[in-house]
């Protein structure tokens, strides 16, 4: 048995995972009903072996991941429970799920066309679960654990399903994420986690907090940037010293000039500096088109930067 965490994919109505049913369990769903063994049993896994993690992913949208025994992942148990490492166990299982999140949504983009939306993945709807080697789920715990009922009941209430979410989409997702893991960029899951709550805050017309989100993965890069590549590994220390003195339009436009940056990407920059200091110092609230070309600004310098195209999708959220 192997402790996994995960969430409930259920953006834009939900969808069946890698394909539908048997026949006779979708007669079933048509009135509400699925048999729960058929429910939760992960229908597709992905691993990687050198990082320790695992993907697994149910017919009815459950994500969840197996993370490696290591002391940043590990949920102390009961009978030596420490508050603060199991908060920040907790904080870096949210931070890869939200990474895995925005990988998702990306993957929905480039493999079909169609612009999901993304999840929010918070400690309200974070589950932990106990996994056998064959994919079966023994046990469900997390605030809305009762929504996926617990294993040994007979029937899980769900909603009509359309669609489904190819194996194609979740490989490529996977895909992403394993990326991410062993880019070796410094802070490069959270970086991502942070794209992930830029878009949640975009799609839900918060502007404001979108475009900081972005301008920060934006300045945080463009400084890993700036010091990988402004001369021999031996002063890369000094270079990140030196680069603290520098405002960032200072950084942008060394970038730029040692040819990092097009003048695309460094009008980007500009731009999505700008609007984030329009808001924290004017109280000027970005527009929906700023905080979009914040997102894609910040899309730009992930695939710089991390070499991993995450790809943003930017819904209106209009609904008329």
């Amino acid at each position: 048995m192997r402790a996994w965490s995960g969430f409930y994919a259920d953006q834009d109505g939900p969808r069946w995972m890698v394909s539908e049913p048997a026949p006779e369990s979708l007669d079933r769903a048509r009135i509400g009903i699925v048999n729960m063994n058929e429910s939760l049993e992960l229908v597709h896994v992905r691993t990687c072996e050198e990082a320790g993690f695992a993907i697994g992913t149910s017919r009815i949208g459950l994500i969840a991941i197996r993370f490696p025994e290591t002391v940043a992942y590990n949920l102390q148990d009961e009978h030596s429970y420490d508050f603060d490492d199991a908060l920040r166990a907790v904080s870096a299982r949210l931070a890869v799920l939200n990474s895995y999140a925005a990988c998702l949504a990306s993957a929905h983009y480039t493999v079909e066309n169609l612009a999901t939306g993304t999840i929010a993945v918070t400690a309200e709807n974070l589950l932990h679960l106990t996994i056998d080697d064959a994919g079966h789920v023994h046990s469900v715990s997390g605030p809305h654990s009762g929504r996926l009922n617990l294993p040994g009941t007979s029937t899980y209430a769900t909603s009509l399903r359309v669609g489904v979410v190819g194996r194609d989409v979740l490989d490529r997702a996977a895909d992403l994420l394993f990326d991410v893991l062993a880019c070796g960029v410094a802070g490069a899951v959270e970086v991502v986690s942070l794209l992930n709550d830029a878009q949640v805050a975009h799609e839900r017309h918060n502007f404001a907090l979108s475009t900081v989100c972005a301008w920060s993965i934006c300045e945080r890069l463009q400084i890993e940037e700036y010091i990988q590549h402004i001369g021999p590994a031996a002063t890369h220390a000094a270079a990140r010293k030196k680069v603290k003195a520098l405002k960032a339009w200072e950084v942008t436009k060394k970038l730029a000039a040692i040819n990092r940056l097009d003048a695309t990407l460094e009008s980007d920059l500009n731009r999505a500096r700008q609007a984030r200091n329009e808001w924290l110092h004017e109280g000027t609230a970005p527009t929906w088109t700023q905080s979009a070309d914040s997102l894609s600004a910040a899309s730009s310098m992930i695939r710089l930067v991390l070499g991993i195209g995450i790809e943003t999708t930017q819904r209106t959220g209009v609904h008329m």
